[in-house]
């Protein structure tokens, strides 16, 4: 699958959105947030966060990072979240 002229694994992607969306942290989360995220991973390949699932995927320790650079697939790394 490509989004735009770069192939990505939505496979992967999905995996990830899994695990992520696992994270005690985001328990209180209502379910609808999870069906629209998914629905639109599907669709375009990413997702649009929240500001608290961003705040969440940059603590330090997080198995799971929340954002990937849409254009190359490559994933952000940050150590702490700017406020």
């Amino acid at each position: 699958m490509t989004r735009g002229s770069t192939p990505f694994d939505l496979g992967r992607r999905l995996r990830e959105f899994d695990e992520f969306f696992a994270l005690p942290e985001l328990s209180d989360s209502p379910p609808e947030r999870r069906c629209e995220a998914m629905a639109e991973l599907r669709r375009t390949g990413t997702y649009t966060h929240t500001v608290d699932e961003i705040l969440i995927g940059a603590q330090p320790g997080a198995t799971t990072r929340a954002a990937w650079a849409a254009s190359s697939g490559k994933r952000w790394r940050w150590s702490t979240p700017g406020t």
